[in-house]
């Protein structure tokens, strides 16, 4: 091997052979030795945060980090071969909760004029946290304004304190993407590569941070799926299966709202699929009884109609009557937007197999409501 492509290897951090974090996380719940192969990748971060918080600090974070991560390692989701949105959602909320032990430092010196650090009478008073901070680099009228910072729990500390259910409800599921995430696996698992296609817009360390937090509520678990797929899979628990009229509620009561909705795209497959579970009207499809294939970019579904009722699944539908591709987006202008099934035929951006009348009684199927009527203040 020449001296050229070794030096190229070594420089991107790789090896012929060598696991990936998770091969490595894996091995090391067998083998804890293993460990330090994993921390030696997570102490050369160090260098690029230090130059954000300082050395001393940075060193501090890092192996907390790493201390954190390797208690936790068990529930690594062994699907994501890369551990940095792992590593870096453990250092945030380290971050998160240094931060609310600095606000009570400094609110207890606007308070008292006393340091704590400097008083060596107060100093046993102050807890771990507080005797690392350094006050005596802080003039009077900082402390002061940043006594004035709120310590309300920042997005990494899911609780309202509140013993209402209501309030529980949204401590388990009220996180930014978590009821989103309920909405992926309402019509089955899903691996992790496919919870990220259906919501493009959460970063891989936000969305696994809320699949770890879903399953330690216990409404989502993993799973593997037997040969030959093998893979690892999110799905939601019986208990969790119980929000599904719960998010088809919010969805027809979203639907009413007296202001206009946004422009946004409709990137999942998956909410289509529900807006026809919830919006399907009933009447309109008296003496109906038909099966359709909906091809969703790299989405399969079959929907059947019959007796006045709808049901949807993902998967193949077995000799549909009708077939229908084309993607989210397109599928949700046609039945509720500005573009017609002629319009989106013609541009090519939606192809259709079958019975043309059906096509056009299925577009009929799922009439959008009208907005909720507002009163006006007297």
């Amino acid at each position: 091997m020449s001296h050229t492509s070794q030096t190229a290897r070594e420089s991107s951090g790789t090896e012929r052979g060598q696991p990936d974090d998770s091969g490595l996380i894996a091995e090391s719940c067998r083998v804890p030795s293993v460990s330090v192969r994993c921390s030696t990748g997570t102490r050369r971060r160090s260098t690029a945060i230090s130059r954000w918080l300082g050395r001393d600090a940075a060193d501090d974070l890092v192996a907390e980090t790493f201390l954190v991560a390797f208690r936790q390692r068990g529930g690594y989701d062994q699907d994501q071969p890369s551990a940095r949105p792992w590593l870096y959602g453990i250092a945030t909320r380290l971050i998160s909760r240094r931060r609310r032990e600095e606000v009570r430092f400094f609110r207890a010196i606007a308070r008292t004029g006393i340091d704590p650090v400097a008083d060596p009478v107060a100093e046993p008073v102050a807890d771990e946290g507080v005797r690392r901070a350094d006050a005596r680099r802080l003039h009077r009228r900082r402390a002061g304004a940043l006594a004035g910072l709120s310590t309300a729990p920042m997005a990494t500390t899911r609780t309202y304190g509140d013993g209402c259910a209501i309030a529980r409800a949204l401590d388990l599921i009220g996180e930014r993407w978590a009821l989103l995430v309920v909405r992926e696996l309402l019509l089955g698992p899903k691996r992790y590569t496919d919870l990220r296609r259906g919501l493009p817009n959460a970063s891989p360390n936000v969305l696994s941070e809320r699949l770890r937090e879903l399953e330690d509520a216990r409404v989502i678990r993993r799973h593997k799926l037997p040969p030959p797929a093998s893979s690892r899979v999110y799905e939601l628990t019986e208990w969790g299966h119980e929000l599904d009229e719960i998010v088809m509620s919010l969805g027809r009561w979203a639907a009413r709202s007296p202001t206009p909705p946004g422009d946004a795209p409709v990137a999942s497959a998956d909410s289509v699929i529900l807006a026809l579970r919830a919006r399907f009207e009933a009447g309109a499809a008296n003496g109906l009884c038909a099966s359709y294939e909906l091809r969703l970019g790299e989405d399969r579904f079959r929907i059947d109609v019959a007796d006045g009722e709808i049901k949807a699944a993902r998967g193949n539908a077995h000799r549909p009557d009708v077939t229908i591709e084309t993607d989210p987006d397109t599928l949700s202008a046609v039945l509720w937007g500005t573009r017609t099934l002629a319009d989106a035929q013609r541009s090519r951006t939606m192809s259709v197999e079958g019975d043309k009348a059906l096509v056009e009684r299925f577009v009929r199927l799922f009439p959008l409501p009208g907005p909720a009527a507002t009163v006006s203040p007297a």
